[in-house]
C-alpha cells in the first residue's frame, strides 16, 4: 500500500521541517510504502532550495504563485496519483505527527472510507482542537468536534460528518469518483465542501482517535480573526451553502447572510478592516466572484 503525505508550505520552512521530522520518526509496518510531498505554494523565496538540501527522500514541487490551500494540495495530490498512490493524506505543515499516527490510520484504511485522526493543540497537548466534526444543516456551519475538551485518550473509532483538511486521508478510489478539492475556494471551507460531496456520493468519514496529530493553530494564515481569514470564510461559507442547497435546510443561506451582516456591523466598532472584509465577501459572493482576490488595503 502506497501512502503519500501532502504538505503545503507557504513562507513556513521551519514549520515544514518540524513536520517532516515528525514523519521521519513515525513507526509503521514495513508493508506500507510512505512518501512525503511538499508543495511550496508561492513563498516569497523558493524554500524548496533549502529543504531539498536537508531532505533527500522528500518530493518537492514549487508553484510560483500562491494557489491557496485547495490548489496547493491538489498539486501534491496529482503528483501522488501519478506515482501510483493508493491513499493521500493531507496534513497541515504546521503540525507534528505522533509516532504511531500513520500506523493507526493505515490499519483502518479502506478504499471507500475517508479517515481523520485526533488533532490536539501543539501548545496544549492535553486539549483537543479537532476530533471529527459536525455540520449544522440549519445554519450552514461546520464545527470541529470536541474542540477545547480535555483529551480522554478514547480509542473507539466512529463516523462523523466533517473532517478537517488539517488531517484527511483520502483513498485513490474516492478521488477518482468525486475529484479533488475545489481550487477556486482558495482558502477555507474547501474541506467542508469536500465532505458534502462525500456525503452526496454515499461515502463515510471515520475518526481514528488513536491517530494523534499536534497542531500549531493558524500559524500560516495570521489567525482566524484576520481580515484575510474573515473574507474567505465568509464568502466561501455562503457559496457552499448555496451550491449544496439540497443538503441544507431552507433556512441555512438566510441565516448565514443575516449573521454575517450582524457580524459586519459588530466589527465596525473595533475592526474596520474586518468589517470591510465581510462587506467585500458578501458582495463577491452575490456576483459569483471566486478564487484568489486582492484587496491590499485590507491585507488580502
Amino acid at each position: 500500500m502506497k501512502v503519500y503525505l501532502i504538505l503545503v508550505n507557504y513562507n513556513g520552512a521551519k514549520l515544514t521541517e518540524e513536520c517532516i521530522d515528525s514523519i521521519h520518526k513515525s513507526k509503521y509496518d514495513g508493508q506500507y510504502e510512505v512518501h512525503t510531498v511538499v508543495v511550496d505554494n508561492g513563498s516569497k523565496v523558493d524554500e524548496t532550495k533549502v529543504l531539498k538540501q536537508k531532505y533527500k527522500d522528500v518530493i518537492f514541487i514549487r508553484s510560483e504563485e500562491n494557489l491557496g490551500f485547495a490548489g496547493g494540495n491538489n498539486l501534491g495530490i496529482k503528483r501522488a496519483l501519478s506515482e501510483g498512490a493508493d491513499y493521500v493524506l493531507l496534513i497541515n505543515n504546521d503540525t507534528a505527527l505522533d509516532k504511531g499516527m500513520l500506523q493507526e490510520l493505515m490499519k483502518c484504511a479502506k478504499p471507500d472510507i475517508v479517515l481523520t485522526g485526533k488533532i490536539l493543540y501543539y501548545s496544549k497537548p492535553d486539549t483537543i482542537w479537532c476530533e471529527g466534526g459536525t455540520i449544522d444543516w440549519k445554519k450552514g456551519n461546520s464545527y470541529n468536534g470536541k474542540i477545547g475538551e480535555k483529551d480522554t485518550h478514547n480509542t473507539e473509532k466512529y463516523y462523523c460528518e466533517f473532517a478537517s483538511g488539517c488531517c484527511m486521508m483520502i483513498p485513490r478510489e474516492i478521488i477518482n469518483k468525486i475529484g479533488m478539492l475545489q481550487d477556486d475556494y482558495f482558502m477555507y471551507c474547501e474541506d467542508t465542501e469536500y465532505c458534502l460531496r462525500l456525503k452526496q456520493a454515499g461515502y463515510q468519514i471515520m475518526v481514528v482517535p488513536k491517530a494523534v496529530l499536534y497542531h500549531k493553530v493558524s500559524a500560516s494564515s495570521g489567525g482566524e480573526d484576520s481580515p484575510f481569514s474573515t473574507y474567505y470564510i465568509t464568502r466561501n461559507r455562503l457559496r457552499l451553502v448555496k451550491e449544496h442547497n439540497e443538503l441544507f435546510d431552507f433556512s441555512a443561506l438566510m441565516f448565514s447572510l443575516i449573521s454575517r451582516y450582524i457580524r459586519m456591523f459588530q466589527f465596525a466598532f473595533y475592526s474596520s478592516k474586518n468589517s470591510k472584509a465581510i462587506y467585500y465577501a458578501i458582495r463577491d459572493f452575490k456576483v459569483g466572484k471566486n478564487g484568489k482576490v486582492s484587496y491590499p488595503k485590507l491585507g488580502i
